[in-house]
């Protein structure tokens, strides 16, 4: 739910976007904007809010998420990736050798990679053997402890990334809060002038 309510939520927010664009300086183009963005927010809204409930109770098992993070081949792509940049492979010999890897150990009904799977899909794919040393070893290189924190670029899920990000959001999240505040405090200020000069003016004519 959370999920597709932040894909719709970028939907939305492209269609508010696109109905912006005033090519002959009218305005009947944003009619359609004002439902469109007050529904977005309640649905913000709502996303976020399950999203705090199901954080708050959440329990979070480490031990066991460390021991399936490696399985199945789920770093495959990363380990492609990985002998491109130590081993100097293009990108599609890279990815052809780690699937032909995974291909030969699947049919043994294995879940990981051996160093000889890959030997044997490096002769078939680029005829010549991997040199996989320390510390990029076929352990190092698929082990999901080093695949995150080597995710460093903007919006990598390294931990200082992570903080980094979940700082610049509470940042926005103030900034946001401060102006609603003081949006909120003149419009009563506006409200309340308004209704004063009502008065005085309902006053005079009584």
């Amino acid at each position: 739910m959370i999920r597709s309510g932040a894909g719709t939520l970028i939907g939305r927010a492209t269609s508010v976007l696109v109905t912006q664009r005033t090519p002959s300086a009218r305005t009947d183009n944003w009619l359609r904007a004002y439902r469109d963005t007050a529904e977005a927010i309640e649905l913000a809204r709502q996303v976020v809010a399950l999203g705090a409930e199901v954080m708050s109770t959440m329990t979070v098992h480490s031990e066991v998420l460390a021991a399936a993070a490696g399985a199945d081949f789920t770093a495959s792509a990363d380990l492609a990736e990985q002998l491109v940049m130590h081993l100097g492979l293009d990108y599609r010999s890279s990815y052809r050798l780690v699937g032909k890897a995974v291909a030969r150990a699947a049919e043994d009904g294995r879940n990981s990679l051996t160093e000889d799977d890959l030997a044997c899909a490096a002769d078939e794919i680029v005829g010549s053997p991997l040199s996989l040393e320390p510390p990029n070893s076929l352990a190092q290189l698929v082990d999901p402890e080093r695949i995150v924190l080597a995710r460093t670029a903007l919006g990598g899920s390294a931990p200082g990334r992570v903080l980094d990000h979940s700082r610049s959001l509470m940042r926005s999240h103030a900034e946001a809060t401060r102006w609603r505040d003081l949006r909120r405090a003149h419009l009563q200020r506006v409200e309340d002038r308004l209704i004063g000069s009502a008065r005085i003016l309902a006053d005079r004519l009584t």
